[in-house]
C-alpha cells in the first residue's frame, strides 16, 4: 500500500513491483498536481495471479476506485501502468462532489507513526484451475524402464489446500522373457484423486493420492503364433510434486510417484503340454517433469 498526501509517496509494508521510486517518478512525469494533491489518498496494490489489482481509498478507509491490470509485466511496465491509473484517477477525483458519489465500502486501514505492518491481501473467492502436461520415466517392480506421460487437470475451492485432480496417463511397451519368444506389455490408466497443497504461491509442495483405472495390454512376440489382449487393472497411485510458479499462469513441477496395482496379472505362453507364466510387475516408480497452465475461476 501507499498513499499520496502533500506530495508524499509513501508505502505501507515494502511492495517491490512496482516500487514506491519508480511509482512517483512515472507519476510526477505524467501530472505533477497528482502528486501535490491537497487531499489524503491511499493506494493498495495487490499481486494477483491474473494481474495487478488497484485500489484508491480516501483518509476514512473507503473505497474510491479499483481496477485490476491483467497481465504479467516487468516492474518498469507496472510502475507506467500504476502511474497513469492513478493520475486520471487523481484528475476525475478533484472534481467537487466526484469522491463522494464513489465511495463504496468502508475497510480497516491502519496508520501509525511507526513503521506499518503490511496489509494482507485480500483472498479470492473464486475456485483455482490447472491443466498439465508431464513427460515420465517409469521403473517397474522387475527392474524395466519405459517412457511414459501424464495429463492432468486439477480444481481446487477458493479457501484451503485441498483440490481434485483427473489424470490420464500411460508408459511405453516394456518386455518379459517367457520360454522362447518374449511377451511385451504396457499399461494406460485413468486417476481420480486429490491432493493437499504446502508452501507459498512461487513455491509449493502438493501431496496427492488417486484410485486408477488401468488397462493393461499384453502382446507375444518370438513364438509360432502369438496373441494380445487387454484387461482390466485396478490400483492406487500416490505422489509429492514440486511447484515452480514462475509466472501469473505458469508453472513447472517435477513430481516423483508409485502406483500399485491390486490385481494379479500374468502372462501364460504354451509350448506343447508344458505352460510357462510370468507375473507382470505390480509395481511402477515414476519421475515426471511437467508444466502447467492455471488460474481462477471468473
Amino acid at each position: 500500500m501507499l498513499s499520496l498526501a502533500h506530495g508524499a509517496l509513501r508505502f505501507l509494508g515494502s511492495p517491490q513491483c512496482p516500487d514506491q521510486a519508480s511509482v512517483q517518478a512515472q507519476l510526477r512525469a505524467l501530472d505533477p498536481a497528482a502528486v501535490d494533491s491537497p487531499q489524503l489518498h491511499l493506494v493498495m496494490l495487490e499481486s494477483r495471479s491474473d494481474g495487478l489489482q488497484v485500489r484508491l481509498f480516501d483518509e476514512q478507509g473507503q473505497l474510491l476506485e479499483e481496477r485490476l491490470l491483467p497481465g504479467s509485466m516487468d516492474c518498469t511496465e507496472w510502475a507506467r501502468f500504476v502511474a497513469a491509473v492513478l493520475a486520471t484517477w487523481e484528475t476525475d477525483l478533484a472534481v467537487p462532489g466526484r469522491s463522494a458519489q464513489h465511495a463504496m465500502r468502508a475497510v480497516p486501514i491502519q496508520t501509525s507513526k511507526g513503521p506499518e505492518p503490511s496489509p494482507v491481501p485480500a483472498r479470492e473467492d473464486s475456485w483455482r484451475w490447472e491443466v498439465g502436461l508431464g513427460v515420465s520415466g517409469s521403473l517397474a517392480g522387475n527392474g524395466t524402464f519405459a517412457f511414459g506421460g501424464e495429463l492432468l487437470a486439477g480444481l481446487a475451492p477458493p479457501h484451503g489446500p485441498f483440490g481434485g485432480q483427473l489424470i490420464l496417463g500411460g508408459t511405453g511397451i516394456r518386455s518379459l522373457v517367457i520360454g522362447d519368444g518374449s511377451t511385451n506389455w504396457q499399461r494406460f490408466y485413468l486417476g481420480l484423486g486429490g491432493d493437499g497443497a504446502l508452501g507459498s504461491e512461487a513455491l509449493k509442495l502438493d501431496l496427492g493420492a488417486a484410485l486408477l483405472f488401468g488397462l493393461l495390454s499384453l502382446s507375444g512376440k518370438g513364438y509360432p503364433e502369438s496373441f494380445s489382449s487387454s484387461v482390466f487393472d485396478p490400483g492406487i497411485g500416490v505422489a509429492a510434486r514440486g511447484l515452480w510458479r514462475f509466472a501469473p499462469a505458469w508453472s513447472t513441477w517435477a513430481q516423483l510417484g508409485a502406483s500399485f496395482w491390486l490385481k494379479a496379472q500374468e502372462a501364460q505362453v504354451l509350448a506343447g503340454a508344458t505352460a510357462y507364466t510370468a507375473r507382470i510387475p505390480p509395481v511402477d516408480l515414476s519421475l515426471t517433469l511437467g508444466l502447467s497452465l492455471m488460474g481462477p475461476i471468473r
